[in-house]
């Protein structure tokens, strides 16, 4: 057999020592099993936030049900699904309020579910959009005490076989415990991770300038001298070199120059600095203003519209450079945006729907903050990973998982909570679809939110209805990647649910062996003012089949487009 005359050890030992990571470049494997298949690196991306949206009008592109069915034949309930492509007449047509149009180029490498419920009352719980949900406020009081797990960003990191790195994953949050990424300490126990720096210069100096710290945060002097830049320096004209070398192929070439684009790019953009904000980098015009009723994106550093732009290149750029497999960008706290007129942020948004703030319905200010996000970041991000080639041909969007989530859905609903995944996970998943997992046919979900109807003729109908639980799409998830079921599953948990003869959840839930998945299902019993046991069993857990918790969701068949 002809050996590979490339090595990784010969390329490191090229760069002279400089610690950034390269790509992964498949002629770098060995010749063989280059030459059966190229190796699909998938990554996952998180961007999730605290509070709500205020309305599934603003989120979904629709609340009617969806034009096709599909049953998966197993005994899981039928789904509804339809094209997003069906949904825009015109290039510059909206998907929705919140994802507006700039997600329009990507609607076929895309996927927005609804009907994805929780089964126990969380509230301000932090911990259950990435499957810890012994994370909450204790508003359902036996959620306090079931067993703490990592989040699945955290499974996934921990990964020896998805990811060779031992600093994943980057969780980027605008204080260091802002993070909802849950990980295993020295001492066993499961705590919140902490998230890196807030501000953009600095994050980009730590991935980028190992040893250095070329970039100044805050004040008003001129950015001292840059030693690390030097290390930089030398690293992209090494990359060169070796692109330029014969031993490697022209997809070696492609990527490297990708990378080579993303670091450069984002060098020249924070070499001048400029204060804004508080914050020193360029590229921000402290005079530009929003003007689509927001206060301004000049709040924070974090919450400045360039500041989210250049985190999405970053984050881009450290996967192309396959510094992580594993990127989180969390938004704990909403920025100081103007206030309800007698009501603090919280109490006058998340539970006031329907008032009047800033000559709008309250609901729909809600979902215009995020908007701006996805404008900002969520945006750029998506067209940075779909335009890097990645190893096997494909770009890094179509071997990755964008996945976009919120505390709750409309107020403080745990019902049809939103999940926005984009990308194909290195062809695991088809895309191109909202997929409605609601089952109307039970009827509206007695839960709705403040100044939610349950009252389907209502012109405040919640349109919660019963659906699939959450947790599924996080079992997709973890399985997409490319995880087994025993690399995730802890059957210390969710015991109350399986070997049942009772009927107490239902006949159709006896005789469950093994419940497996990802997570918690529930708690054993309310401990909530509005729910006695029999309504918790009668009203939500009867309501859903538990054989298939341990399964990924049904899926249409085969991608749009």
């Amino acid at each position: 057999m002809k050996k590979n005359s490339m090595r990784r050890r010969m390329f490191l030992k090229g760069l002279g020592g400089a610690t950034l990571a390269i790509p992964f470049l498949p002629s770098l494997m060995p010749r063989q099993a280059w030459a059966q298949q190229a190796q699909v690196v998938r990554r996952y991306f998180t961007f999730v936030g605290d509070y709500d949206y205020g309305h599934h009008q603003h989120w979904f592109p629709t609340l009617n049900p969806l034009s096709q069915r599909y049953n998966p034949g197993n005994g899981d309930h039928e789904i509804g699904y339809q094209s997003l492509q069906s949904f825009l007449s015109s290039p510059t047509s909206e998907l929705s309020y919140i994802l507006g149009n700039g997600l329009n180029p990507f609607v076929n490498k895309m996927n927005i579910l609804r009907g994805l419920n929780l089964h126990t009352r969380i509230a301000h719980g932090r911990g259950p959009m990435l499957g810890n949900l012994a994370d909450n406020d204790g508003h359902d009081t036996q959620a306090r005490n079931v067993k703490a797990l990592r989040s699945i960003d955290q499974v996934l990191a921990g990964n020896s076989r998805f990811t060779p790195h031992s600093n994943d994953p980057l969780t980027v949050g605008p204080g260091d415990h802002s993070s909802f990424s849950y990980a295993r300490d020295s001492s066993n126990n499961i705590n919140r991770a902490s998230a890196r720096s807030s501000k953009p210069h600095t994050l980009f100096s730590q991935l980028f300038y190992p040893g250095g710290s070329p970039i100044s945060e805050g004040g008003s002097s001129p950015a001292p001298s840059r030693p690390g830049a030097d290390i930089l320096s030398r690293t992209i004209e090494d990359y060169r070199r070796v692109r330029n070398g014969r031993q490697i192929s022209s997809l070696d070439r492609q990527v490297l120059d990708n990378a080579l684009d993303r670091i450069s790019d984002i060098q020249r953009r924070l070499d001048t600095t400029t204060v804004a904000g508080g914050c020193q980098f360029s590229q921000i015009d402290p005079s530009r203003t929003e003007t689509d009723g927001l206060s301004s994106w000049n709040y924070s550093c974090f919450d400045h519209k360039y500041a989210f732009e250049l985190y999405a290149q970053i984050f881009a750029a450290a996967a192309a450079c396959d510094l992580h497999r594993v990127l989180n960008f969390h938004i704990d706290n909403l920025p100081n945006y103007d206030r309800h007129p007698t009501e603090d942020f919280h109490q006058g948004h998340s539970h006031r729907p329907f008032d009047n703030v800033n000559g709008m319905p309250n609901h729909q200010y809600m979902a215009q903050i995020w908007r701006n996000y996805v404008e900002s970041f969520l945006v750029p991000l998506v067209t940075a990973l779909d335009s890097s080639p990645d190893t096997n041909g494909q770009s890094i969007l179509d071997n990755s998982l964008v996945h976009m989530t919120l505390e709750c859905s409309t107020l403080h609903s745990d019902y049809s909570k939103p999940c926005l995944l984009i990308g194909g996970a290195g062809g695991n998943l088809t895309t191109g679809h909202m997929i409605d997992y609601s089952r109307r046919s039970l009827g509206p979900h007695p839960e709705q939110g403040d100044g939610f109807s349950t009252d389907p003729n209502s012109d405040r109908f919640g349109h919660n209805y019963y659906g699939a639980h959450y947790n599924r799409v996080l079992t997709t998830i973890l399985q997409a990647m490319g995880l087994s079921r025993a690399e995730y599953e802890d059957p210390e948990i969710n015991r109350f649910f399986q070997g049942r003869t009772d009927s107490l959840l239902g006949a159709h839930n006896n005789g469950i062996a093994n419940i497996g998945g990802y997570g918690h299902i529930g708690t054993e019993r309310s401990g909530v003012w509005y729910y006695t046991d029999a309504q918790l069993y009668n009203l939500q857990y009867a309501r859903y089949n538990y054989h298939f918790y341990k399964n990924s969701l049904p899926f249409p068949v085969s991608s749009a487009g």
